[in-house]
């Protein structure tokens, strides 16, 4: 692989004049601009949909993408909207942010007037749509019907579904079809929009890496639609979650409140429903971030009714046989190890054995000890060089929380002028014998942490950042350009 460079971005922290960033003119835009800066991969998060708290990590589905991306311009164009419909939504009043209520209500206002208005001119695509995606597409249509019409479905209809009855399915998808085809519209169109996005950015030479959680939602299309393949009690509830033990983040460590997968049962089924999900993902992009790699080792498991995560002990994990059914399986495997934490000598054995690069991140590399192996001169050529994840501080918010001794031991190992700390910090990426440097879109712009994407632990507040219109000026494409050739990213 040649020395490259690329940044982090969701598709929701695009600019955009409704709301949230789209697969429209904006991200077109934000394509030509990484064209110009010399920058060849555009990392995002999970592209599926969100939950109540916003998070990308906790989908209804890991294969449905979230409607919210769709470019409402486009509908105008396809005669299915009206631009003086979308002008009249309220979509928030900071650009900064996003306001997901407000989002979430004028978007779903708007589609469901899409859908109106197509009437049966999509029926066969539709179908076509729905064949083509026969393994994940008709359960997750159900289960969103099932959670949006809720108690107003009858008792034994209801239950029958739970129970996933072929009586019940099929009786369903005769009296609720209308509703169905809506969810089957939404991501047809999501797919459609996506694919020419896709298309357009690797025309430029840039191409996506996405993300893929290890662990699915509780309530989820995925749950209920494969119940055997998770860790469940005799009720259909979890009988034991995902979590780490105490890190960095946390002293008392972290429950996710994910199910665990029996693997046993994965295996006996040659792993075919992870599978389809990394066929999933490898449609929608050209690399894929595999979240948690460690978790494939061995796994950390709480019981579900636990008060803290120091209740949970080590489970091994399925190895390299679920790497090998992989690459038999998926054609154009690309992954990426997340890999960062605390680590045994057997995850990097495993990770080494995969063949797939690992990652660093620099902002945990500072602590005082030369032998830290996030260090730059520590890293090696199978890891990517992160100024920062989603998970941290930008480089400018996490400089300005450093002690002064960490500060002084920053510019002493950088040896930098010193002006702008964030950028000499990414120089300092940038310079590692490491294939490929990322930075986030924050870090390029010098933006201080009230611009964080996500606080690991807090709630509330998270993954609502958006770059401002105008920001991504042809200066900064020409002083990332110059980052670039000085380092020899510029392949």
């Amino acid at each position: 692989m040649m020395r490259q460079s690329g940044v982090i971005l969701h598709i929701s922290s695009l600019p955009s004049p409704y709301g949230i960033g789209s697969m429209g003119t904006e991200a077109r835009r934000f394509v030509d601009f990484l064209a110009q800066a010399g920058l060849r991969y555009w990392q995002i998060l999970p592209l599926g949909e969100t939950n109540e708290s916003n998070s990308p990590y906790q989908s209804p589905s890991v294969f449905a993408g979230n409607h919210l991306f769709i470019d409402l311009r486009q509908l105008c164009a396809d005669g299915l909207l009206e631009q003086a419909e979308i002008d009249s939504v309220y979509w928030g009043s900071d650009p900064r942010r996003v306001n997901y209520p407000a989002v979430k209500s004028g978007r779903n206002l708007l589609l469901r007037r899409a859908w109106d208005r197509c009437g049966d001119r999509l029926d066969k695509e539709l179908e076509a749509f729905a064949q083509s995606n026969s393994y994940w597409l008709p359960d997750y249509a159900r289960f969103m019907v099932m959670q949006e019409l809720g108690d107003t479905l009858p008792e034994r209809l209801r239950m029958g579904l739970l129970a996933r009855s072929e009586e019940a399915l099929r009786e369903f998808d005769r009296s609720y079809g209308r509703y169905l085809y809506y969810y089957y519209f939404l991501q047809y169109l999501f797919q459609k929009q996506w694919q020419q996005l896709r298309e357009y950015a690797n025309g430029k030479g840039i191409s996506f890496i996405g993300d893929i959680p290890i662990y699915v939602a509780a309530s989820s299309a995925d749950v209920w639609a494969h119940p055997e393949l998770f860790c469940l009690d005799g009720n259909g509830q979890m009988a034991d979650q995902a979590g780490c033990p105490p890190d960095g983040f946390s002293a008392v460590g972290q429950m996710w409140g994910n199910p665990l997968y029996n693997w046993q049962e994965m295996a006996k089924q040659d792993y075919k429903w992870w599978a389809e999900r990394l066929k999933q993902c490898h449609l929608l992009c050209d690399k894929v971030r595999l979240d948690h790699f460690r978790g494939f080792e061995a796994y950390y498991s709480i019981p579900a009714n636990a008060e803290t995560a120091l209740e949970g002990h080590w489970i091994e994990g399925p190895g390299v046989a679920f790497f090998d059914s992989m690459k038999c399986q998926v054609e154009g495997l690309d992954l990426i190890a997340e890999d960062l934490g605390t680590l045994t000598d057997g995850v990097h054995q495993l990770r080494q054995a995969v063949g797939c690069p690992g990652m660093a991140v620099l902002q945990f590399a500072f602590d005082g000890d030369n032998s830290n192996t996030y260090l730059p001169h520590n890293m090696t050529r199978d890891r990517i060089m992160y100024t920062g994840t989603h998970d941290n501080d930008t480089l400018l918010g996490w400089w300005q929380s450093l002690p002064e001794w960490q500060r002084s031991y920053c510019g002493f190992y950088a040896r930098p002028g010193w002006e702008r700390p964030w950028w000499d910090m990414m120089g300092t990426a940038w310079a590692t014998v490491c294939d490929l440097a990322m930075a986030q879109m924050q870090d390029f712009l010098g933006l201080d942490g009230s611009c964080r994407m996500n606080v690991p632990g807090k709630t509330e507040g998270n993954w609502g950042w958006r770059m401002l219109p105008g920001e991504a000026t042809d200066d900064l494409a020409r002083s990332i350009r110059d980052l670039n050739h000085l380092y020899c990213r510029d392949n």
